[in-house]
C-alpha cells in the first residue's frame, strides 16, 4: 500500500498470502515475501505486480526484513525442520535464506543455516557478499552471486540461546550483533550480549555482556562526535511482572559503555490487554496479540539523537548526557532526565506497541508503525 504525504491511499496490492515481512524498495520495485512461502515485486508507482516466486512450501511468522543487495533480493523461507522459539505462541522463523534476481524474481541460490533465522535482516557490506545472523547470534557471510559461505562464526557460549535480535553494520568494517548469552531466551534478568566482528574475516573483535536480554537490532552512528553502538536491553513484556529497560551506548571500537538512559519498568505491552479482551476470534483488524520485543530497533538521526519505540506505547528521543547546562524542560516537550546517569530523553506518548522495524524517515516526514496503527508526522 502506498500513501500520499497527506495520508491518501494511492494504490493497494493484495499480497500472495499473509505477510509478516517488511517491504523493501530497490529502484522502481517494492519487494517482500509472505508466510505462504512466496516472494513478490510490484511497481512502486502503480502497485502492479512485476513478478512472483515460490520460495518454499511456507514461511514462518515473525521472519523479518528482506533487502536487495547489488541486484539480488534476499528473503527467508522454509519451516522444514525448524526449531521453535521457547516463548512462541505461533510458529516463527525459517531455515533457509534465498537469493533472487531483483529484475526477474528468478531463484539464484538458497542457503540453509545451522540454526533458525528469526526476524532476520540480511546486511549489505557492498562487496559482493551478505551477512546474516541466526537466533543464537551466530553469523554467516555468503557470496551474493552463488550463496556459498565465505565464513561462519558461531556465537561463543550461546549455542542454546535464542533472540529476536539481529545485526548491524558500522562504517568501520565491523558488524555488530545483539543477542543473548548462555541459555537465555529473552526473560527478565537473563544476560544479553553485544559483539563486534570483522566483516572481512569474521574475527571477534570484542563482546560486552548485558544484565538484560538483547532482543532487537543495534544502530551504529556518530553522536556528539563519537562513533557509538546503540542497543536497547530489556526482556519481553509478556506478563505483568516489572521489566527494566534501557538505551545503552557503547564505544564502537572497544565495546566500553559510554552512557545509558534507563526507562521506567514496563509490564504488559500497550494494547495487548485490549486485544486479549476482544478474544482470539475478534472481528476487528487487530492482531489477536502482539507480544513484541520491549523496544523497536533504534535509529540514529543526523543531529545525533536516538529515536526508539517501546512496548509502553511511547517514542523515546534520547539526546545523550547533559552537555554544559543540559537541555531545558521548558524548551523540549516531554523531556526527562535519568536521575542515575544524567542522560536526557524526550518521551512522546503514542498509545500502542511497535515491532522492530517501527521507524522510518523521509524528507520532512517521520513514520512510526505499531501492531495496530501507522502514525506519520511532519518534521
Amino acid at each position: 500500500m502506498e500513501f500520499s504525504p497527506a495520508g491518501e491511499v494511492l494504490w493497494h496490492y493484495q499480497t500472495p498470502g499473509s505477510s509478516d515481512f517488511e517491504p523493501t524498495i530497490s529502484g522502481d520495485r517494492v519487494m517482500s515475501a509472505t508466510t505462504a512461502g512466496k516472494a513478490f515485486a510490484v511497481d512502486r508507482h502503480t502497485g502492479k505486480e512485476i513478478w512472483q516466486t515460490q520460495l518454499a512450501e511456507k514461511a514462518g511468522q515473525d521472519v523479518g526484513y528482506p533487502i536487495a543487495c547489488e541486484g539480488v533480493f534476499l528473503a527467508t523461507a522454509d519451516t522444514t525442520g525448524r526449531d521453535t522459539m521457547p516463548f512462541e505462541i505461533t510458529p516463527g522463523g525459517n531455515r533457509r535464506l534465498f537469493g533472487l534476481s531483483v529484475a526477474t524474481g528468478q531463484k539464484l541460490w538458497d542457503y540453509a543455516t545451522d540454526e533458525c533465522l528469526y526476524n532476520s535482516a540480511p546486511l549489505c557490506p557492498g562487496d559482493g557478499s551478505t551477512v546474516i545472523m541466526d537466533k543464537t547470534g551466530s553469523l554467516y557471510r555468503l557470496s551474493l552471486q552463488t550463496g556459498e559461505a565465505i565464513w561462519k562464526q558461531a556465537a561463543r557460549d550461546s549455542q542454546h540461546s535464542s533472540t529476536d535480535g539481529g545485526a548491524g553494520l558500522g562504517p568501520n568494517g565491523l558488524v555488530y550483533t545483539c543477542s543473548n548469552y548462555g541459555n537465555a531466551t529473552g526473560g527478565v534478568h537473563e544476560p544479553g550480549v553485544v559483539r563486534a566482528y570483522h566483516v572481512e574475516t569474521g574475527h571477534l573483535e570484542w563482546e560486552h555482556l548485558l544484565p538484560e536480554p538483547c532482543c532487537t537490532f543495534p544502530a551504529v552512528g556518530r553522536i556528539k562526535g563519537e562513533l557509538l553502538v546503540i542497543v536497547t536491553p530489556g526482556a519481553f513484556p509478556s506478563d505483568f511482572a516489572a521489566k527494566p529497560g534501557s538505551v545503552l551506548a557503547l564505544d564502537a571500537a572497544t565495546g566500553q559503555p559510554r552512557w545509558e538512559f534507563n526507562g521506567a519498568s514496563v509490564f504488559f505491552s500497550r494494547g495487548d490487554v485490549k486485544r486479549l479482551e476482544l478474544g482470539m476470534e475478534n472481528t476487528t483488524n487487530l492482531r489477536a496479540i502482539c507480544l513484541p520485543a520491549q523496544w523497536s530497533s533504534p535509529v540514529i538521526t543526523g543531529d545525533g539523537s536516538v529515536y526508539v519505540g517501546r512496548s509502553d506505547g511511547n517514542i523515546y528521543v534520547v539526546h545523550g548526557p547533559k552537555d554544559g547546562t543540559g537541555l531545558l524542560e521548558s524548551d523540549w516537550p516531554g523531556l526527562v532526565t535519568d536521575a542515575e546517569t544524567g542522560v536526557q530523553a524526550q518521551v512522546f506518548h503514542v498509545g500502542s506497541a511497535p515491532v522492530h522495524g517501527a521507524l522510518a524517515f523521509a524528507p520532512e516526514m517521520m513514520a512510526f508503525a505499531t501492531c495496530d496503527s501507522l502514525y506519520v508526522w511532519r518534521t
